[in-house]
């Protein structure tokens, strides 16, 4: 894999500093010309100076080239070499771009006019996360700029080997490096003087210093901006050998034989639809797909975690998957307080009010809130202990009053005492309950404030486009174009109908009468989503019907033809696949795959000042919902329509609508009696 040199690290920051004053100045000069042109401009400067820099040489610098005498001769050799490979159209945006720097940028160098990059880019009054996240967006940025068209994996793969070069050995993958920037958590830093090979470090949040210098060099950010602020933890080496995997890991491992039986019968208990016993629910039991079938082991062989909420290979439990979440998680935090041994974690001693109010004490203690998903889980698992049905009584003959050595009517007052205390957790607990500050509703929240929240997406279409439009002029198809066209499609697809992601993974192309599928309409004109109820996650809902049909709007026709027509054989590479979404690595893309696109799509094209990080598909629903109830104040039923959900569901969780929603349109009605 090349890699980028100290020499080629500063061109590619001039090539930065440039277009920021070129931005600047476009925006002053050509303040009476529409966005498009401007962004158009924009656009073609940084791509000309970018084709320019390779024409002179490989380690050509843009400054050097502006400051030449003869810089009109060395533009017109270009303009005639661009002409050969080039539309007219491109050279003329391009001369255009050239013209604007020479006359209307330049003349404000080395003056105080001049955006220096250090001063703009990197802000010095940023903590030590922000300028570690920032280092990390300004390297990724660099390697963009070297590799045109450059995926954002790839990036990050070029980052990663860039980052180990420098330190010398393998400290660090592309995942964690990705990691790290989307969920805002810079590792604990080591001193790298300690006597241990690289590899120990790959997966643990522990990082050795070099690591954070050598990201820091690679951003080209100023020499100490992201050193000298960090501290760095005072670690001998056994101790640190000692630390395991990260904090978001669990060594599966320790859900043992004993605990996944108990889990086991849980879920059978929960899911049966003949049962000799009593139960206060019946969870909701899907189908799997043949391709999704193959894919997972059960609860007792699994490996991965993910695997531990498979009872059949044939079927999908969502409350079974969330209650293995919770189960992981309380897990973990007993371990780390010490309030379980390894050897004693069970369904029964894990689900333990004490245990959890042990765990709830200490968060509060520790940060005086908890995070509301902690609040979440205490309904699950006080369900266990419901009085009228409780799970481990039911079971108490066949196997836990063997087990714990208790009685029947013991485990009874167990239960008794457990829903108590879990009752009185919860009351007591709700006032500390805050939102994470990586909750999708708070990283959401400037979007959702908007007055049309919609014309976020919109614009990040629209960008996106531009991008496309660019990257296309007299261009072959390539796979990175393909990719992009299939996520203009996925994004206009769920601006028309925010369905859920599971939806959108098992959409099949063509007309399917039993399963989600995408077709094009002969007498319509147009594409058709068509659902059956069953394949909906509530489909007990009376208001979504039994085939749920859905004519997409004209508007993005093309979008959707262009990725079916033009991209999708592409990515398939001569394969064949029924379903709808597929990727150059897979024929179907599963969940996990497809919000990862999304969120990296976005967050590619959007307004940086309204989200940082981009969004997931969840959060469509949140969007279309909101601007919907903006636009048609209180018609929760109509968005429970638009969402294919519950009245209830809208106003508990999709309405964001504030009180300054309401008094401003009270104040348009004011207005208008007062006049």
């Amino acid at each position: 894999m090349r890699q980028l040199t100290e020499k080629q690290i500063i061109n590619q920051n001039s090539l930065f500093e440039l277009h920021q004053n070129v931005c600047f100045h476009a925006d002053r000069v050509l303040s009476n010309q529409s966005e498009k042109s401007i962004l158009h401009l924009k656009d073609f400067s940084q791509r000309t100076c970018r084709l320019l820099c390779q024409f002179i040489s490989d380690d050509a610098n843009i400054f050097d080239i502006l400051n030449d005498p003869e810089i009109i001769t060395i533009l017109d050799s270009f303009y005639k070499e661009l002409a050969n490979n080039k539309s007219i159209t491109t050279v003329n945006s391009s001369r255009r771009a050239m013209n604007f720097i020479l006359y209307e940028v330049w003349g404000y160098y080395k003056t105080k006019h001049w955006l220096p990059l250090h001063s703009k880019k990197f802000d010095e009054k940023l903590n030590v996360l922000d300028r570690f996240l920032l280092c990390i967006e300004a390297a990724k940025e660099i390697i963009s700029l070297s590799y045109p068209n450059i995926s954002t994996d790839r990036a990050y793969k070029y980052f990663m080997a860039q980052i180990n070069d420098i330190c010398g050995g393998n400290y660090v993958t592309s995942y964690s490096l990705r990691m790290n920037f989307y969920r805002k958590k810079m590792p604990i830093w080591v001193n790298d003087n300690i006597d241990i090979k690289p590899d120990f470090y790959l997966g643990k949040e522990h990082k050795p210093i070099c690591m954070a210098k050598a990201i820091e060099k690679l951003s080209g950010a100023p020499k100490g901006y992201l050193i000298d602020l960090i501290n760095i933890s005072e670690i001998k080496k056994e101790k640190l050998s000692r630390i395991g995997v990260r904090a978001d890991s669990f060594d599966i491992l320790l859900i043992n034989s004993t605990f996944r039986k108990e889990l086991k019968l849980y879920a059978e208990y929960k899911t049966s639809a003949i049962i000799n016993k009593k139960r206060n629910e019946k969870w909701t039991v899907r189908l799997q797909n043949n391709k999704t079938k193959q894919k997972y082991k059960t609860i007792m062989n699994a490996t991965l975690i993910k695997e531990l909420c498979v009872l059949n290979p044939e079927q999908s439990i969502p409350s079974f998957e969330v209650l293995i979440g919770y189960i992981i998680r309380i897990s973990r935090y007993a371990l780390d307080l010490k309030l379980l041994k390894a050897d004693e974690l069970s369904l029964y001693t894990v689900t333990q009010a004490e245990i959890s109010e042990k765990i709830l004490n200490h968060l509060i203690n520790k940060d005086q809130f908890i995070p509301s998903h902690m609040y979440n889980y205490l309904s699950s698992f006080a369900a266990l202990w419901f009085s009228n049905s409780p799970f481990f009584v039911e079971f108490a003959d066949e196997v836990f009053s063997t087990r714990y050595n208790l009685s029947k009517d013991q485990l009874l007052q167990v239960s008794k005492d457990n829903q108590d205390r879990f009752k009185k957790l919860q009351s007591q607990v709700k006032s500390y309950v805050k939102q994470s500050k990586n909750s999708h509703k708070l990283l959401n929240r400037n979007v959702l404030e908007l007055e049309n929240p919609s014309m976020y997406i919109l614009d990040i279409l629209k960008n996106a486009k531009l991008d496309l439009n660019s990257v296309l002029d007299s261009k072959e198809l390539s796979s990175n174009s393909a990719t992009l066209i299939r996520n203009i499609c996925i994004v206009s697809c769920l601006l028309c109908c925010p369905l859920r992601v599971r939806n959108w993974v098992n959409m099949k192309i063509g007309y399917h009468q039993d399963d989600e599928c995408i077709y094009f309409d002969d007498n319509k004109k147009s594409y058709v989503l068509s659902i059956p109820k069953s394949q909906f996650k509530n489909f007990k809902q009376k208001n979504i019907p039994d085939v749920f049909s859905l004519v997409i709007l004209p508007q993005f026709t093309q979008a959707i033809t262009d990725y079916i027509n033009e991209a999708r054989p592409l990515l398939l590479k001569g394969e064949q696949s029924d379903y709808f979404l597929v990727s150059q690595h897979s024929s179907k893309i599963d969940t996990g795959s497809l919000n990862k696109m999304i969120k990296q799509f976005t967050y590619q094209y959007d307004d940086k000042n309204l989200r940082i990080g981009g969004i997931n598909i969840h959060a469509f629903r949140a969007i279309v919902a909101t601007t919907f109830l903006k636009k048609f104040k209180g018609s929760f039923a109509y968005a429970a329509f638009l969402l294919l959900d519950s009245e209830e569901t809208i106003r508990e969780s999709y309405g964001h609508l504030s009180p300054d929603d309401a008094f401003a349109e009270w104040g348009k009605i004011i207005s208008v009696e007062a006049a």
